[in-house]
This record gives structure tokens, sequence and C-alpha cells, in this order.
């Protein structure tokens, strides 16, 4: 990427930071309890909390498709959005799962195993370098597949963007409705599945990346770049 992309992604990286740190202070224990007396038990968060598992559930159904027609010798664009879209929350998803042992957080509810939560043991906090189902609130799964997948499809099909915010809000306000997840989880997943998807389109698309570099230095910024 470019300098102008290499700041805004510092600076998101950054802004990332402080809100999980302000929110890690002043927010998550507080919206967690509130959630979990008020709002868990409703029906619609379940289904809303789904969106980023059928988007994990396509991974493997788009390998297998498009391996069967590349040994039949049928390849398109359409199989190479495929490969991306699969390939991207793959990447996301190995990622996540690295940053969930760095930080160790306890869970916000108890969901499995009996597993130590805020609600049910008032245990809060990171516990670095911890592996198991204990330590493995932060950052969010769902919200990091579900940015991931959904950036993607707004990058190659914007004209889309109604649907793809609908399903964002849509899945975001599950995950925090069920109170899987800390407000804080789902902002640090949030933005790892966006900067994957980001610089994974960057990178499988580079020659029609570095075009639109080139047509923003000559003051044509009418591209799908031009927003990030």
């Amino acid at each position: 990427m470019d300098k102008r992309s290499l700041m805004r992604t510092t600076l998101l990286i950054a802004s990332t930071i402080l809100a999980v740190v302000f929110c890690y202070f002043f927010i998550d224990r507080q919206l967690a309890t509130w959630l979990s007396q008020h709002l868990r038990s409703l029906a619609v968060f379940d289904y809303l909390a789904k969106i980023p598992e059928l988007f994990a559930v396509a991974v493997p159904i788009i390998y297998i498709t498009i391996l069967i027609r590349f040994s039949l010798g049928r390849w398109s664009l359409l199989d190479r959005h495929a490969l991306l879209f699969a390939n991207v929350i793959a990447i996301t998803d190995f990622m996540k799962d690295f940053f969930k042992f760095i930080f160790g957080r306890y869970w916000p509810e108890t969901w499995a195993y009996n597993n130590p939560s805020f609600i049910k043991d008032n245990m809060y906090g990171f516990h670095f370098f911890n592996k198991g189902v204990n330590f493995e609130s932060f950052p969010s799964g769902h919200a990091a597949t579900l940015l991931s997948g959904v950036t993607v499809l707004w990058l190659l099909y914007p004209r889309l963007k109604p649907l793809y915010l609908v399903l964002t809000l849509g899945g975001l306000l599950g995950i925090l409705g069920k109170d899987y997840h800390f407000l804080s989880d789902v902002i640090a997943g949030g933005m790892l599945g966006y900067l994957v998807a980001l610089y994974g389109y960057s990178m499988a698309f580079q020659k029609e990346f570095e075009s639109s570099l080139e047509g923003r230095k000559r003051g044509i910024t009418n591209d799908r770049y031009s927003k990030f």
C-alpha cells in the first residue's frame, strides 16, 4: 500500500487500541451486566448472532466447489472472487486464534465446560499467553469473521452496500445482545477482520490496486479504493 493507506491503517489501529482500553475500564462490565439482565433472553438475538456463522460455513463449501471446477478446467472471475472471500475468512480465523492466545481474556458469560466468566464468577481481565476455552473472549471471532467477509463483498460488489450494512449491524447486535462478547472484543475483532480483508484484497488484485493508486496521484479518486 502507499504511504497514505499505511498512515490510515496506523491511525485505525491506534484508534482501536484507544477504544479497547476505554471500553475495558468504563463500558465492558456495565454493558455486559445490563445485556445479561435485559436482552440476552430475547430469541431475535439468537438468529442475528448466527449471521457470522453462515459466513464461516460457506468457506469449506467454496473450497470444495472451486476445487471441482478447477479440476474440470473451469475458472472465472466469480471463482476468483469466491476464493478471495474464503481465503480472507480463513486467514482471519487463524489470526484471531493467535491473538486469543496472546491476550487470554475471560468471557462475559459461562458457555462451555463451566468456564469462569464475569457474570457468573466476577472474573474479569486479561491473562496473557494462556490457551484454552477459558481465555478466548478477545478478540471476537464472530465479529472478525463478519467484518472480513462483508468488507470483501463490499469491495467486490459495492452496489450492494445496503445489504452489507444490514448484515453487519444485525450480526454485531446479535453478538452483543447474546452477551457472547464484551464490546471491546467486538471492536477489536471487527477491526482485525476489516484489515485482513482490505490487505487481502489489495494483494489479490495488486495490478488493479496499483492502477488505482496511479489514478489517485493524477487526481482520479472515483474508484473503490479511494474510500480506504
